[in-house]
């Protein structure tokens, strides 16, 4: 089989799985049930208790409750660690940051189902801009994500641009910091992830050779490498729903409408982003 086939009968199969998993309802709602009551014995851990939040972690566990439990409680201890690298202000705080568009999320979801983040980091303004406030941005848009039954169904893909990066980069691939954000988002709950590094130049891969060993065996597996190799991207993500820049059929991006989709559930972002543990003084 080649790695076009593979990669098209993996995608396909963990929906199949998934879909045939829910068909059982009364499965579905005595995991979410048990998910809930493993939560409320939790001290000091403020989450959503609705079928819909909850259903993040079950299905990305294959409604095991006990694997659920153990990745929420994980994801948001991590949290609590690293509060600097997790955004806990509403949208309209980041409206300057949002407005460079150096990422965003792609309107249509790929052949499989999954939704696509772009990041464009060459297009970040570096001496406006924090190598924390560029992790917590990308909160707004995964949160997001997450709150679609078919993200959670089918999972999440990340096309990664390094091109036309300056030198000023390095404080950006600080170890700490790529960690911290690999690690972060790792451990959301995806059914499904993957990242695609695109555009990368020498120094580049220079740079990513050296923090690549750092990361975790499961990251290394997701992380797909392509240069400027666009049929090697769309063995992965179908060119249908990319934009012409990535050898795709999508003429642009449309930048503001995205942006005005994370603007209209602020409220909700807000809500999503103050979850977690409390501290231990109150």
């Amino acid at each position: 089989m080649s790695e076009e086939q593979e990669s098209t009968s993996a995608g396909r199969s963990n929906v199949d799985s998934e879909d045939k998993v829910e068909d059982d309802q009364a499965k579905v709602q005595e995991s979410i049930v048990k998910l809930r009551t493993l939560i409320v014995e939790e001290k000091k851990l403020r989450v959503r208790n609705d079928d819909h939040f909850l259903l993040r972690f079950l299905r990305s566990s294959e409604l095991d409750a006990e694997k659920a439990f153990e990745k929420l409680v994980k994801f948001y201890k991590f949290k609590a660690k690293n509060k600097e690298y997790f955004c806990s202000e509403p949208a309209s705080e980041y409206r300057d940051l949002l407005s460079q568009n150096f990422c965003t999320l792609l309107e249509d979801s790929d052949q499989h189902g999954r939704r696509v983040f772009l990041a464009k980091m060459a297009e970040i303004d570096f001496d406006s801009t924090t190598v924390k406030q560029c992790i917590k941005i990308n909160d707004l848009w995964m949160e997001l994500a997450l709150e679609e039954d078919e993200t959670q169904k089918n999972g999440f893909v990340m096309i990664l641009d390094l091109g036309g990066l300056p030198l000023r980069l390095v404080k950006f691939l600080h170890p700490k910091a790529t960690i911290t954000s690999t690690l972060k988002t790792e451990m959301r709950p995806w059914s499904n992830f993957e990242v695609h590094v695109v555009n990368y130049n020498a120094l580049v891969s220079t740079l990513v050779n050296l923090l690549f060993p750092l990361l975790t065996t499961k990251m290394k597996e997701q992380i797909h490498f392509h240069g400027k190799d666009w049929g090697s991207l769309h063995k992965f993500i179908t060119p249908e729903v990319l934009p012409q820049e990535y050898g795709g059929q999508k003429s642009t991006i449309d930048y503001q409408k995205m942006q005005q989709y994370v603007y209209d559930n602020e409220e909700k972002l807000l809500e999503l982003c103050s979850l977690g543990y409390i501290d231990e003084g109150k």
